[in-house]
């Protein structure tokens, strides 16, 4: 559980720091604007409620570290989620 807390926590000024070089801003980009546009309409169609069923379904690729990316990525607030 606390690894999960400091991810939601560092995500974000981790992501920032590394934006600083051409590179890693080039690789957040487009990762972020692909994840988006893929799936923003399942997300803001849910909202938090998909974001628990995500993480709670038991499947490969589909638990806290992944759903703390997720959350990031859409723009969940550490306070909604908690």
């Amino acid at each position: 559980m606390t690894s999960v807390v400091l991810l939601l926590l560092f995500l974000e000024p981790v992501s920032n720091f590394l934006r600083r070089w051409k590179t890693w801003d080039k690789f957040f980009t487009w990762l972020f604007n692909r994840t988006y546009h893929k799936h923003n309409a399942k997300f803001e169609k849910y909202g938090s409620i998909g974001l628990a069923i995500f993480v709670g379904v038991p499947l490969p690729v589909t638990g806290a570290w992944t759903g703390c990316a997720a959350a990031f990525v859409f723009g969940f607030k550490f306070r909604n989620l908690s």
